[in-house]
């Protein structure tokens, strides 16, 4: 997995996760099935929800489109939702950023989220020499995406 297709899978679970009361159940993990169902994939359950999600938001058309866009083809990979042991690498990758930072975003603004998901996000990505590198700088695509 590629490090921007990391990136947007914790965006996407994040955006997926959120709901809006009343109007849009946020996606639990029980949600994802691992079906190999045309339509019915988890990468296409994820990105339902996000369309719902960001429609209620109420952003703007070219906007939304841009994010669901970028989203999209890490999403639908079918690398990422092919069936192995019972349940697809998108499912495992899901639930590992739901129990890792779920408990930081929804539980309010008293929390460090972003400090969280930047311990997060950094671990998930190869630097090449970071052992050597006591500096730590924020990838640019990690800072364009969390702006």
């Amino acid at each position: 997995m590629s490090e921007n297709d990391r990136v947007y899978l914790v965006a996407s679970s994040i955006i997926a996760t959120l709901g809006v009361p009343g109007k849009v159940k946020a996606l639990e993990k029980e949600d994802l099935k691992s079906s190999p169902e045309p339509g019915n994939t988890d990468g296409e359950i994820i990105l339902r929800k996000i369309k719902a999600f960001l429609t209620e938001k109420a952003l703007p058309d070219t906007k939304r489109d841009l994010i669901v866009r970028t989203l999209q083809n890490t999403l639908t990979s079918d690398n990422l939702n092919k069936i192995t042991a019972g349940e697809t690498q998108l499912k495992r990758v899901f639930n590992k950023i739901v129990d890792d930072l779920g408990r930081y975003y929804k539980i309010g603004l008293t929390t460090d989220f972003t400090g969280k998901l930047f311990n997060e996000m950094y671990g998930w990505l190869g630097f090449s020499q970071d052992k050597l590198n006591d500096v730590v700088l924020t990838p640019s695509y990690v800072a364009k995406l969390l702006a």
